[in-house]
């Protein structure tokens, strides 16, 4: 019995933070499994905190807390983005901060559900999963309307394209998560010829996320006890 590892992706504040820790609470209430739940960006803000000195309440805060807080005449998000990126991926290691998440990971049983909140990067998810050894959830939520923050960044380019293309195709009055197993995304729309998500949350409003979560937290019960 070996519990699946979900990462959830999203543009920044498309509400994957809240589906996911809404994934926990079901998966910990209602089915009564054990469950972890972290972020890859757990040890960016770290790294940021000792390397800059940026609060915890800045590192952990609002977009707008961030943009409050300067260092060296750039905010917050800009260093986070500069840890992340240009430091953390380019200068030391591609994989830097999915080895960090597995070396996190590493200590939990099988039967502990392990959940990333935000998968940013092509092919991370599946990267982790292969190093966890755990089949792989992968979840994009959407909210349609949502101005893009930095769609041009590494950080947020893959998943800025991908939220684009599948906004495009959210049905009007959708229901709150969907399959895309059935030819959501064109046959090589960005050189896929499936799509690289299982499921597709459209975050419309507390009530859809809430009920996303649940069907997400059966599905999860379901593969953990097989």
């Amino acid at each position: 019995m070996t519990a699946p590892l979900v990462v959830v992706h999203g543009r920044a504040q498309a509400g994957q933070d809240t589906f996911a820790r809404q994934l926990m609470a079901d998966i910990a209430v209602n089915h009564k499994l054990p469950v972890r739940l972290a972020a890859f960006a757990d040890a960016v803000k770290e790294t940021a905190r000792v390397l800059l000195g940026m609060p915890e309440e800045i590192a952990h805060g609002s977009q707008e807390a961030m943009a409050s807080w300067t260092r060296y005449g750039k905010d917050a998000r800009y260093w986070l983005q500069w840890v992340g990126t240009e430091l953390g991926r380019k200068q030391l290691h591609e994989s830097i901060w999915i080895d960090r998440m597995a070396d996190r990971f590493n200590d939990a049983p099988p039967e502990i559900a392990l959940i990333v909140s935000d998968g940013q990067f092509e092919r991370e998810a599946q990267q982790l999963a292969d190093a966890l050894r755990r089949p792989l959830i992968s979840v994009l939520v959407v909210r349609p309307g949502r101005v893009p923050v930095d769609p041009a960044h590494a950080s947020e380019a893959w998943v800025h394209r991908l939220s684009h293309l599948y906004e495009g195709k959210v049905p009007s009055g959708a229901n709150e998560m969907f399959s895309l197993a059935q030819g959501m995304v064109d046959r090589g729309a960005f050189g896929y010829d499936t799509s690289p998500f299982d499921l597709v949350v459209v975050s419309r409003s507390v009530e859809f996320t809430e009920r996303a979560a649940a069907a997400l937290a059966a599905w999860v019960a379901q593969e953990a006890t097989a």
